[in-house]
């Protein structure tokens, strides 16, 4: 069914809650309007959850910011009303929560003030809510205090959402501390498996949604991966055994199951349902693949160095074959490495800083060279490089097309105007 949404005019709402200020009405059409809360949770908030402290809604999924015009009505309610009822909106004949119907009806009298929001809901104050945090906010932040799914966020605000080209950035020691409180709230969620799999043992989307109980031996403590085995650290262990006690006699093998249909997830699902439980905890832009705490990069990047050590020159594939890494793990930490300068790559191949010349001098060495000793050969060029010699052999091929040097032969000089 299509969703119908009937946007309020924001200078009739002005009036509305004008006229609206020290009443439960206004209280609940701001909620809804400013706040972006459904009529549920209105239904269900307490004094206890409005947090002036850290200028909050502290709700079940998620936290949402007090803006100023809500905050000074809270707090000028709160004193005279708290003591009458736990309920921020209540029914002041019982004392108690007001029932929905109630709460819809304030709502629906008071905006009935304007003519043209006689069609307007509370479910409307609340998409139009969301629709205007995206005009100042990423889409991942408006989805997390809104408490979306990923999934139904983008289908349903796809057309509000504001395309920005930003780079995923490394996680910070905030979003380490919030990982952590993520993993302690998710601790008995298959969610909170998979992020426990992929935080404590770095293991890949693909790895874990084909992970099988077979796969798993608890008495020798180790997954057993088609391509390696990987000690279970100490908290998916627990994390392992609490899913393994849940299992359903002649149920699905695999580990990672959707919660209702118990039918293996693939990696697309996993990865939003993952998202959607990072989002909620703060940690806004950054993907389920790149969640690794700093001491399992920093003892990926040291195997990779040592391994350079042991060699003049390596590919991907090299370090692939060698090194009990995934693929995209390997290949993240070798971009890595290169960009902090501790691997110089020159074309396909990856060497230790100082033992080769890196590759955008390339040029200007060999153009020296020349200039000095007037002709050389592949060889003398190579052994300037320090490269091998099929490298070297592409350098050279590329200069002579654009125009830097003359072949002769095996010989090689500069053009005549240099």
């Amino acid at each position: 069914m299509a969703f119908s949404f009937h946007q309020p005019d924001p200078e009739a709402m002005r009036r509305v809650l004008d006229n609206q200020r020290n009443t439960m009405a206004g209280v609940v059409l701001r909620l809804a309007w400013l706040e972006g809360l459904s009529r549920e949770e209105i239904h269900t908030l307490q004094w206890p959850d409005i947090s002036l402290e850290t200028h909050e809604i502290v709700l079940k999924d998620r936290r949402v910011p007090l803006c100023e015009e809500m905050e000074q009505v809270l707090v000028g309610r709160r004193k005279p009303f708290a003591w009458a009822s736990p309920y921020v909106v209540f029914s002041m004949r019982s004392r108690g929560d007001l029932h929905p119907v109630h709460i819809s009806r304030l709502a629906r009298e008071a905006m009935d003030a304007e003519p043209c929001l006689s069609q307007v809901r509370l479910t409307d104050l609340r998409h139009d809510f969301i629709i205007r945090q995206l005009e100042t906010h990423d889409w991942a932040y408006v989805a997390r205090i809104t408490g979306h799914t990923v999934t139904s966020f983008q289908t349903r605000y796809s057309p509000y959402i504001k395309i920005k080209n930003q780079s995923q950035r490394e996680l910070q020691g905030d979003d380490e501390y919030r990982i952590w409180q993520i993993l302690q709230a998710e601790k008995e969620t298959m969610e909170g498996l998979a992020l426990s799999m992929r935080w404590y043992m770095n293991l890949g989307l693909g790895e874990m949604v084909g992970l099988t109980w077979d796969q798993v031996d608890f008495e020798k403590n180790l997954l057993h991966l088609p391509e390696r085995d990987v000690v279970i650290s100490a908290s998916v262990r627990r994390a392992l055994l609490a899913a393994y006690e849940q299992r359903r006699e002649g149920e699905d093998p695999h580990v990672l199951l959707k919660k209702s249909a118990r039918t293996p997830m693939d990696v697309t699902y996993l990865s939003k349902r993952v998202r959607t439980v990072l989002l909620r905890g703060g940690v806004d832009d950054i993907q389920f693949r790149d969640v690794c705490r700093e001491s399992e990069k920093k003892t990926d990047k040291e195997k990779i160095l040592e391994f350079a050590k042991q060699r003049p020159g390596f590919s991907r594939g090299d370090a692939l074959a060698a090194l009990d890494l995934t693929k995209s793990t390997l290949y993240k930490r070798m971009r890595e490495l290169v960009e902090e300068q501790k691997l110089v790559r020159v074309g396909a191949m990856y060497y230790l800083p100082g033992t080769v010349v890196p590759q955008e001098e390339h040029d200007d060495a060999i153009r020296a060279y020349l200039r000095e000793h007037g002709a050389a050969s592949m060889s003398d060029l190579r052994f300037l490089l320090r490269i091998e010699r099929r490298q070297c052999g592409r350098i050279l091929k590329k200069m002579v097309e654009d125009g830097k040097l003359l072949r002769e032969g095996n010989t090689f000089r500069l053009p005549p105007s240099e």
